[in-house]
């Protein structure tokens, strides 16, 4: 039976919310018709300049790219978003799409930001000019390293892997990307930022501040480090897991902290394999427990997973304490008469398990002396926050950036749903997770204390220089 246009919306919607990305993942309908409006201006203007000097091959190209971009931004509108989202839940829904080649994207689409930003405050035509014979082959590199990644992004057949294939065509055999320069950089400079911005909602407090700690680009994960790149640190990290095997089963795949540290206990034998030697390679609360008992059944398991990490060399441990979940959208929607009243059973439960966390590095402290362990209080940051929102730059903290339902908490971002234009001003990216913004202010003030109690009992920024 035939799909009208009109049924599509709902049929995509509901093909979505059975093959949902990861939950930090959007990408609204109005990124979409924007990216594909931008796209068309570009390649219309490419076409002409192509024209102009007798390349009528290449302006062929250009017009058939743009014409094709014309459907999608007219009645063919919903015929390629259902093209893209039924490639992307063929393909990539879950677990197939490569999220480690997707970060390791935007350092290269910074670099074009940066580049393109520059080009763009030249004032005359003839210092821009001079701008591109000068910098052209340096920014095409960067621009291939990009489209490489994408290609190993959308690695299967597809439209997704259709789109990036053509433009890498045009980029390296067609001088696409010396024409978009010459043309200026406005279009293809909001393109990237688009890009860029889907890749950037897939981050999280503890991969916020890399470059910090002296690290180039982000730490890569575990599923994709190879050979000797593992000696330059690994990230472990599987959002919604936690320390129990149960906690975020009902958000899809994930890999515990358990999983975590025997992923760790792996890696440290690779670099015995690499080094040659051991020397040189040196959920939620459950009815079946009060707070008390499990914060203390948590710490259990948590003490005896860290104890692993040591027996297996980690010398330096930073434990985040829990933040204040009882403020999160979630819980304001769900338990706060008012929506803005933090609730008070969950945040006092948190504070058990924190005051456990701290007793925690005092007694590793005390009893492996090689090692050092410090807490950080996130409670304590987050209560900061809440308490004077505009001095952080905030101007929303009680409510999602992105989300349904009542604060944008009773439902958590959903694919294509577009999100709160602002997001710098809110505290909270969804139900759940807080905003770059949000990570950013807790990365700081845990890599270089603001106050006392941040951290404990030295910040990250000394414990780097032990």
């Amino acid at each position: 039976m035939a799909t009208t246009a009109a049924s599509l919306p709902v049929v995509l919607f509901f093909l979505l919310l059975l093959t949902s990305p990861p939950p930090s993942l959007s990408f609204s309908f109005s990124q979409f018709k924007t990216l594909f409006s931008l796209a068309h201006s570009l390649m219309s203007r490419v076409a002409n300049l192509r024209a102009s000097r007798g390349d009528f091959a290449g302006s062929q190209r250009a017009r058939h790219i743009a014409h094709q971009l014309e459907q999608g931004l007219g009645l063919n509108f919903w015929g390629s978003m259902w093209s893209l989202a039924w490639d992307y839940a063929k393909n990539y829904a879950w677990r197939d799409i490569s999220y480690s080649d997707l970060y390791d994207a935007v350092p290269d689409m910074n670099a074009l930001l940066r580049a393109f930003a520059e080009l763009t405050g030249l004032e005359s035509d003839m210092a821009r000019a001079s701008w591109v014979t000068r910098n052209y082959q340096s920014v095409l590199r960067v621009a291939n390293s990009l489209l490489k990644r994408l290609l190993k992004v959308f690695r299967k057949s597809g439209a997704w892997r259709d789109v990036v294939e053509t433009v890498q065509v045009e980029v390296v055999n067609g001088g696409l990307l010396k024409d978009c320069l010459e043309l200026g950089s406005g279009d293809l400079k909001g393109m990237v930022q688009i890009l860029k911005d889907l890749a950037l909602n897939f981050y999280s407090s503890t991969s916020q501040r890399p470059e910090l700690l002296g690290f180039d680009d982000y730490i890569p994960p575990y599923a994709t480090a190879r050979g000797r790149d593992i000696l330059r640190g690994i990230n472990y990290a599987s959002a919604a897991a936690g320390i129990r095997e149960e906690t975020g089963r009902q958000l899809g795949g994930r890999i515990s902290f358990s999983g975590q540290v025997e992923n760790y206990q792996n890696t440290v034998s690779q670099v015995v394999d690499l080094l040659g030697d051991e020397d040189s390679a040196a959920a939620y609360l459950s009815n079946q427990f009060t707070p008390q008992q499990y914060s203390e059944n948590l710490l259990q398991q948590y003490s005896d997973q860290l104890r692993l990490l040591y027996n297996y060399g980690a010398r330096k441990f930073v434990l985040f304490g829990l933040g204040q979940i009882g403020c999160s959208p979630n819980e304001l929607a769900q338990n706060s008469p008012d929506g803005r009243t933090c609730v008070q059973k969950i945040n006092s439960a948190n504070q058990i398990f924190n005051a456990g966390l701290r007793s925690l590095v005092d007694q590793f402290n005390n009893n492996q002396a090689d090692a050092k362990f410090i807490y950080i209080d996130s409670f304590g940051i987050f209560q900061d926050v809440i308490d004077n929102p505009p001095a952080f730059g905030f101007r929303v903290v009680n409510t999602g950036c992105c989300g349904v339902g009542r604060n944008n908490g009773q439902i958590t971002c959903l694919p294509f749903q577009t999100p709160c234009s602002n997001r710098d001003e809110y505290l909270f990216w969804d139900a759940f997770h807080p905003t770059e913004a949000g990570n950013a202010v807790i990365g700081r003030r845990a890599y270089s204390a603001q106050r006392p109690t941040d951290a404990y009992p030295i910040d990250i920024r000394r414990l780097a220089q032990l």
